[in-house]
């Protein structure tokens, strides 16, 4: 049977951990296997060593989680138009002691077939052999890298509604050396309104429940890492940076590159991406807005195009790209205030089918470095996004010391 403990000030917050009774008065901490939150119902979850440990995980022990789950509704009964589901691991008395390296899926903007992966040497899943992930359907956001949890949305597609099915995630994560157990509090939430029958019937109660994970000795994915081979895999960085795109409207074409640039940037790489575009939700002083945002980015993107070197250049009329003559009047002026911060920050990029020779002279596309974007993913933007987040391609070895 299943023992509900709620926490002193349950008014405002109850904690439950389901425990199973062997029928002898002892408690046996479970898996969250068959515990139900409404019209979430919790399948086995599976947590394996990841072995060889890493090497750039000293002092940690690494891991790799299988989560299952069923998404149930009674025949007939209309889906909701997103669910959620996530948990939070911790060591008791312990903070800040778990982090969230990687996660399966991560952002499915379309429906993707089944997939394999394995593990590169930070962890991140990398296509390969080892663990495989079925076929997702869209659409599915995931949130919460670098942290001590995850949470996945499922959003139905064209306004219909969730339909019933099993779901399976992968997870990878790093614990203190030595620890054999976490608590994993499990969340969900659905988008049945709040006064209907639905909700009524689904809505999860309790909101939350607090299970113990075992973190096994098996070996069954003992050398699931890929091998070093050339360059380092680029894995995916837990930090979101902030990245500001500046860009001409030089016609439609180009403009919707740009966009397929940005959606890829935020979408699959998970970075904090700011455009124009979409930002149209209201009135705006756009001198101002440029301004804020070159200034709050991390790293402001610069699309080569012919009207964007036009522009930096000078070359157009006092009356025309005026938005954009701004914008570029700007950059000059922080690359030449100080210019060791913001030849680091601003990257030029060139899209598919443009030109090197048509970055801004001012960026100094022969003497500096340039960005080539060949396809919208992570093979096709390996430079740029490995600048973005700080993970160059290969390591200076360690220098020999003489004794």
């Amino acid at each position: 049977m299943a023992s509900i403990e709620q926490s002193p000030d349950a008014a405002t917050s109850v904690e439950v951990k389901l425990l199973l009774d062997d029928g002898s008065n002892r408690h046996i901490e479970s898996s969250p296997g068959g515990i139900a939150f409404g019209a979430l119902q919790m399948r086995s979850w599976q947590v394996f060593p990841v072995t060889p440990r890493p090497a750039d995980f000293t002092g940690l022990d690494t891991h790799l989680m299988k989560i299952n789950y069923d998404f149930f509704l009674e025949p007939g009964t209309p889906g909701p138009a997103w669910f959620e589901v996530g948990f939070t691991l911790s060591v008791p008395e312990t903070e800040n002691a778990i982090t969230v390296i990687d996660a399966l899926p991560r952002h499915v903007p379309t429906a993707q077939e089944p997939r394999s992966y394995g593990l590169d040497r930070y962890l991140a899943f990398v296509p390969g052999d080892g663990v495989h992930l079925p076929a997702s359907q869209p659409i599915v956001h995931l949130f919460g890298l670098g942290g001590p949890g995850v949470r996945w949305r499922h959003t139905a597609v064209n306004g219909d509604g969730i339909q019933p099915g099993s779901y399976t995630s992968w997870t990878t994560l790093t614990v203190p050396a030595g620890c054999a157990q976490v608590a994993a509090e499990v969340t969900a939430r659905f988008d049945f309104a709040a006064d209907s029958e639905l909700a009524r019937e689904y809505a999860p109660a309790p909101e939350s429940a607090t299970v113990s994970l075992r973190l096994e000795s098996s070996t069954a994915y003992a050398g699931l890492l890929t091998p070093a081979a050339g360059p380092d895999p680029l894995p995916q960085t837990p930090r979101e940076p902030r990245v500001f795109i500046s860009y001409t409207h030089d016609d439609r074409e180009h403009c919707e590159a740009v966009l397929r640039l940005s959606a890829f940037l935020a979408t699959d790489c998970g970075f904090d991406v700011h455009m124009d575009r979409w930002d149209l939700d209201e009135r705006r002083d756009w001198s101002l807005w440029a301004s804020r945002q070159i200034e709050a980015a991390d790293f402001v993107i610069v699309i080569a195009s012919p009207q964007c070197k036009l522009v930096a250049g000078g070359h157009v009329g006092n009356l025309d790209n005026r938005g954009m003559q701004s914008e570029m009047s700007l950059l000059r002026e922080l690359l030449h205030d100080d210019r060791e911060v913001w030849l680091r920050k601003l990257l030029p990029v060139v899209l598919p089918g443009r030109a090197v020779t048509e970055i801004p002279l001012f960026l100094q596309p022969n003497v500096a470095d340039h960005y080539l974007v060949t396809d919208y993913t992570p093979a096709g933007a390996d430079d740029l996004l490995r600048v973005i987040t700080g993970q160059p391609p290969y390591r200076r070895p360690p220098r020999r010391t003489h004794s």
